[in-house]
């Protein structure tokens, strides 16, 4: 039921040309004029076929919602160093199949971040996530996960814990 009430959300920001949304099948061939960027509110990509995350991070100053997510974990790519850096406002960030070295160093300028999944992820070092002070939800359901970092417990405003996964060795 909450994916309906999240597509129809979707659905009526892109309406309004606030909302840039493709999944399941579809093939996004280039990403938006960068002016576009800056009035989008969501972006959701969902099992869709994306070109490679740009290395110039996304303007997007109104953007409180990003959507990332991979047919398969094999089809992961890297999320690039400053990729967050224009995203000052996002508040849920879902990233989803992706295979995860180190989390991007611009992750820690997300201030508003209040939700944060990292779901069937393959992650390695998830050390930056303690310094997402503001977080009150961390899903990591179906993850992989090399080893929960002590600097979890810095998360003093964390309301609900989700996984499902495993800590193993990757």
């Amino acid at each position: 039921m909450h994916e309906l009430v999240r597509d129809v959300a979707i659905w009526i920001a892109s309406d309004d040309k606030k909302a840039f949304s493709k999944g399941y099948g579809d093939e996004v061939k280039e990403w938006p004029a960068e002016d576009l960027f800056k009035k989008y509110t969501m972006i959701s990509l969902r099992s869709c076929k994306m070109p490679i995350l740009p290395e110039v991070p996304w303007e997007c100053p109104e953007l409180k919602l990003l959507i990332l997510e991979n047919k398969n974990v094999g089809d992961s790519q890297e999320i690039p160093s400053k990729f967050f850096e224009g995203m000052k406002e996002l508040k849920v960030l879902d990233v989803t199949r992706f295979r995860i070295q180190s989390l991007p160093p611009s992750l820690q300028s997300l201030m508003h971040l209040h939700t944060l999944c990292l779901d069937q992820c393959e992650l390695v070092d998830i050390t930056l996530v303690g310094q997402l002070t503001n977080l009150k939800i961390l899903s990591l359901i179906h993850s992989k996960v090399k080893e929960l970092p002590k600097e979890i417990g810095q998360l003093t405003l964390l309301q609900s814990t989700k996984t499902c996964g495993r800590i193993e060795s990757i």
